[in-house]
């Protein structure tokens, strides 16, 4: 007949080791989900920030003329803040009215950069906050005396 070893504490060790795993597994699970939930935020941001960049682009394009930007550019109007930045703001009033010439003090803000002569190379920048730091966002478009 086989004999078997009573070892009481190899048992009380094997548990203290398994539940050190299964805390680190579940541990381990907890932060990806959190992670994979700030990555979906920022990514729905960023698509948000798109849409905007694209309607103050196309209020550019089509409603507005070369005098709209030589009146930015004279003065100082650069900066739209965060209060201003959604679409129904973009569409509902007017664009000369909603941008403002000092810089905002919270992210996001969006910023247009216009490099004179008789073609305006505008460059619409939105600034905002990501994840691990800050990030930005950039659409050219022209405008010009025709």
């Amino acid at each position: 007949m086989l004999k078997l070893k009573n070892r009481k504490g190899s048992m009380i060790l094997e548990g203290v080791v398994s539940l050190f795993i299964i805390s680190l597994l579940i541990f381990s699970s907890f932060e990806i989900y959190i992670a994979s939930y700030k990555i979906k935020s920022e990514n729905k941001a960023k698509d948000n920030y798109i849409n905007i960049l694209d309607a103050v682009s196309k209020e550019i394009i089509y409603n507005k003329d070369y005098h709209f930007i030589e009146d930015l550019n004279t003065s100082s109007r650069f900066y739209l803040p965060c209060d201003y930045m959604n679409i129904s703001s973009i569409e509902n009033n007017d664009l000369s009215s909603l941008f403002v010439n000092t810089h905002p003090d919270k992210l996001p803000y969006l910023y247009v950069n216009v490099e004179n002569g008789d073609i305006y190379k505008i460059r619409l920048s939105i600034y905002y906050k990501k994840y691990n730091g800050s990030g930005e966002i950039h659409s050219d478009l022209y405008k010009g005396k025709y």
